[in-house]
């Protein structure tokens, strides 16, 4: 029975031209609005500004308390530290009248403040590296939820680097963003106390550093504005370098067997050349601004020095004054590249942001999309009524494809291959969603169906499974994390593979390797179907999932089938005929269309197509029996 259940609803597509994602036109406000490309080189239009970073804050509200304590101690450190340079210049005047007296109160004064200051910013660093840690573990966790959530096509369509990148680099960098800023903004605020202060000492000195300030700001907005763009294009450019090197990782095996060091290797350095190529480019771009810079700050503090000697000689500026400001003009300094740390701060993290809420608002990559409908009495009638599919719009695999699947049933579905028999285990699962028509279970569109309720209630297992690199027992218990070791035992016994499991050195307990690296491929196969087992679901579907298994094997596995069937439906998408002569139904594809229904006996006598595959597949067998002989 469907019954409806309240379930968060899922974010809303961004469709404004306020966020990544809309597409670009001529007839935008310039002014409020810049044309960019997205990921998928996509050209859009986005809002200026920081929009990105302050839809980061979401993320602080729930660590509200120790951010605003980084705050607190941002500014009391700063207002300590203020005091420094002022008893630090009072030192040097009273150092040219020699008072010892007050030179030994002012040291003890200054000592103070000094170890009051590293009091209150190991507190501030402590504080700092917890809300670090739990910002950084929430964005990650909510990066890697939404991944998950994206649909399939995505990962067809997308280089894995891309999002390998996003979690790892992009996520830490937007984690660390405002600790970066709150950590510039309170060196920032003890600087200004010092520029403040020579306002007191000399108001024409205080209007020089004002302008000196002003002109190494304008060349560093300039830099930081190059940055930004040459930044953007080397990040999309790594992206394509870390899914090169992840694939030859992945795939070192295939590459070995065939031979395909040289191409892929030129494809990886490739890549790699053209990243070199854009960070080379940013760098060089990056140095000659940051070269005009120093040059600027040079020709400043010349005519800085010359300024003063005309101050000290014309007696608007005592010669104990000059020497106070000439000895920490290193803080004006050290002012200027605070602030431009944190205007480079709002850029990077910026473009993180914008990276990372790609991902989390679905603008650039579409979310998987479910109903409220719960199937409370789960039971596996599957139909499939005139569905249209194609993994591009421009050209379909199915037209008005429609069949059913009864509850208890065993069904196998076989054809040649290309016909698309493994994409109907996938639509059956919406992995994909179909253009038009309709897939229902239990009369309910799968559309309907919340995913609890429709991924709960259905497995699949794969002619090619994952396997996680982890132990045996952990493999397992991803799937059912409550089972008791008497649970697992008897799905691994019934999926043939517990001897095996228990030969190893380490039992349960044994690592396996990335993607189950040490298991042949039948042994995979059956740990996927102890998986599926396991889970219990109402319905499963074998994707040639006893392709890789000996004769001996799979007659085992046809038993645990066999066994299934009073409880659960099984639909079979087969290679070798003879493994689902005795299911219910067997539905025969050609063509990319549904030709045929019926028994083994029946298409055998009724289905031309059937007939044929099935006497080439004996003929086959017979040859090899004979090889064998």
């Amino acid at each position: 029975m469907a019954k409806e259940k309240k379930v968060q609803p899922e974010p809303k597509q961004i469709k404004t031209i306020s966020k990544i994602g809309a597409p670009a036109t001529d007839d935008y406000d310039k002014t409020k609005y810049v044309k960019v490309k997205d990921s998928a080189g996509n050209e859009v239009i986005k809002e200026k500004g920081y929009k990105g970073l302050k839809k980061t804050f979401k993320f602080y509200r729930k660590y509200i308390g120790l951010f605003l304590l980084i705050i607190a101690l941002s500014l009391l450190g700063s207002g300590v530290s203020v005091l420094s340079p002022i008893f630090e210049g009072n030192l040097v005047d009273q150092f040219t009248q020699f008072n010892v007296k007050k030179i030994l109160e002012l040291a003890v004064w200054l000592f103070t403040v000094q170890v009051l200051a590293q009091m209150v910013y190991t507190v501030w660093y402590i504080v700092l590296i917890k809300l670090n840690r739990n910002i950084k573990i929430d964005i990650k966790h909510e990066l890697v939820t939404s991944l998950t959530s994206l649909e399939t096509q995505n990962f067809d369509k997308t280089n894995s680097g891309v999002f390998i990148s996003r979690i790892n680099k992009d996520a830490n960098e937007l984690a660390s963003f405002y600790n970066n800023v709150v950590d510039c903004l309170a060196d920032i605020l003890s600087n200004v106390g010092f520029v403040i202060y020579i306002g007191f000492l000399n108001i024409w000195v205080f209007l020089f550093i004002l302008v000196y300030i002003s002109v190494i700001f304008i060349i560093e907005n300039f830099r930081i504005k190059a940055w930004f763009k040459n930044r953007k294009r080397w990040k999309e450019a790594d992206e394509k370098v870390v899914g090169a090197y992840g694939e030859i990782v992945r795939g070192v095996r295939d590459v070995k067997v065939l031979n395909l060091k040289e191409s892929v290797i030129n494809k990886a350095e490739t890549l790699q050349n053209e990243a070199i190529r854009i960070s080379q480019k940013f760098d060089m771009t990056n140095m000659w601004w940051r070269r005009a810079s120093s040059f600027s700050t040079s020709l400043l503090d010349l005519a800085f020095i010359a300024f003063s000697v005309m101050l000290v000689v014309n007696g608007l500026m005592p010669l104990s004054t000059m020497l106070v400001v000439y000895i920490y003009m290193g803080r004006v300094r050290g002012l200027i590249n605070y602030v431009i740390n944190v205007k480079q701060h709002f850029v990077d993290g910026e473009l993180a942001a914008q990276r990372v809420f790609e991902i989390l608002e679905s603008t650039t990559y579409p979310r998987e999309t479910f109903g409220n409908v719960e199937l409370n009495n789960f039971q596996g009638n599957i139909k499939f009524n005139k569905v249209h599919f194609g993994y591009s719009n421009d050209e379909m695999l199915f037209k008005n494809m429609s069949f059913d699947i009864n509850a208890g049933q065993t069904v196998a579905i076989v054809g040649k291959s290309g016909q698309g028999k493994s994409t109907i285990l996938s639509l059956i699962d919406k992995l994909y969603k179909v253009q038009k028509g309709e897939i229902t279970i239990d009369g309910v569109n799968v559309n309907d169906l919340t995913e609890k309720s429709l991924r709960d209630n259905i497995s699949i297992v794969m002619q090619i499974p994952y396997i996680f690199n982890t132990t045996i027992m952990e493999n397992l218990q991803f799937v059912k994390p409550n089972a008791t070791k008497e649970e697992i035992y008897e799905a691994c016994k019934q999926a043939q593979i517990h001897d095996f499991i228990m030969e190893q050195p380490k039992q349960y307990e044994s690592m396996i390797g990335e993607n189950g690296v040490v298991l042949s491929g039948g042994q995979r196969q059956r740990l996927a179907i102890a998986r599926a087992l396991l889970k219990n679901s109402k319905v499963i579907l074998f994707d040639e999932a006893t392709s890789a298994l000996d004769n001996q094997s799979q007659g085992k596995i046809k038993k645990v089938i066999d066994n299934l069937k009073r409880t659960h439906t099984i639909v079979i998408v087969a290679h070798r005929l003879s493994t689902v002569v005795d299911c219910d139904k067997i539905i025969v594809i050609d063509k990319n269309k549904v030709i045929a229904e019926g028994t083994h006996k029946y298409l055998m006598r009724n289905c031309e197509v059937y007939n044929t595959l099935y006497k080439t597949e004996e003929n086959s067998e017979e040859e090899e029996k004979k090889q064998q002989a």
